[in-house]
C-alpha cells in the first residue's frame, strides 16, 4: 500500500501561499524549506538551528543525529528560502537558537513534535484541501516537480537522499502525470 503523501496541484499551492505566507511566515518558510531542499518535516525541519543554514553557499547542514537515515548531509537551498529567511532576520539571532522555536520565532527550545504539522493542517481544512494533502506533502511535491522537469534519477535519488535509487524509482512509478520534457526543476511556489 502506497502511503506517500499525495502532492499538491498548483491552485492548492497558491491557495496555501495565500492564506499562510503572510499570517504565519515561519509555517510557510517549513513549508518551502521541504519543498525546495527536500527537507523532512519530521526533526530534519523541527531542529534546525540558525547555524545549520549557511545563506552565502546557499546550504543547510542536516546532522546526523537528527536525519532519518542517520548520515550527515549538506542540502541546497534556493535564493527564495535565503531571502525568505532574510525578511524574517532569522540571521540576526543567536546562532544556537532553533528557526522554528516555540513561540514562533528562533528560540532555545523547538516547536513541539506536531505543532507545525497542527498549524498547517488548520489552514488545509479552513482551504477544504483534502486531508490526503499533508504537511509532509511539500517533500512529495518538490520530488514530484524534479520528476516532471527531468531531473536525472541519480540527481533526483541525491536530492531526497535516498540510500537507494529503488526508493527514488518508486516516486517515478508512482507518478502519472504527463511530463514536459523542456520543463526546468524551477517552480513557482
Amino acid at each position: 500500500v502506497d502511503c506517500a503523501p499525495v502532492p499538491f496541484d498548483k491552485p492548492d499551492r497558491e491557495r496555501l501561499k495565500e492564506a499562510i505566507e503572510k499570517k504565519d511566515p515561519y509555517l510557510w518558510l517549513a513549508c518551502e524549506i521541504q519543498y525546495y531542499s527536500a527537507v523532512r518535516p519530521g526533526t530534519e525541519l523541527r531542529l534546525l538551528k540558525v547555524k545549520d543554514v549557511d545563506r552565502y553557499r546557499k546550504t543547510i547542514s542536516i546532522h546526523s543525529d537528527m536525519a532519518k537515515n542517520r548520515e550527515k548531509a549538506i542540502v541546497a537551498v534556493p535564493q527564495v528560502v535565503i531571502d525568505q529567511m532574510e525578511r524574517l532576520g532569522i540571521f540576526e539571532y543567536d546562532p544556537e537558537l532553533y528557526i522554528f522555536g516555540r513561540y514562533g520565532c528562533p528560540a532555545a527550545d523547538p516547536v513541539g513534535k506536531n505543532t507545525l504539522r497542527n498549524r498547517f493542517n488548520r489552514y488545509r481544512e479552513q482551504l477544504g484541501i483534502s486531508e490526503d494533502k499533508k504537511f509532509y506533502s511539500w517533500k512529495h511535491t518538490g520530488a514530484i516537480e524534479a520528476i516532471d522537469a527531468d531531473m536525472p534519477i541519480v540527481q533526483l535519488r541525491d536530492h531526497l537522499r535516498h540510500k537507494s535509487i529503488a526508493t527514488t524509482e518508486i516516486y517515478i512509478k508512482n507518478h502519472s502525470t504527463k511530463r514536459d520534457t523542456a520543463g526546468k526543476f524551477i517552480s513557482e511556489l
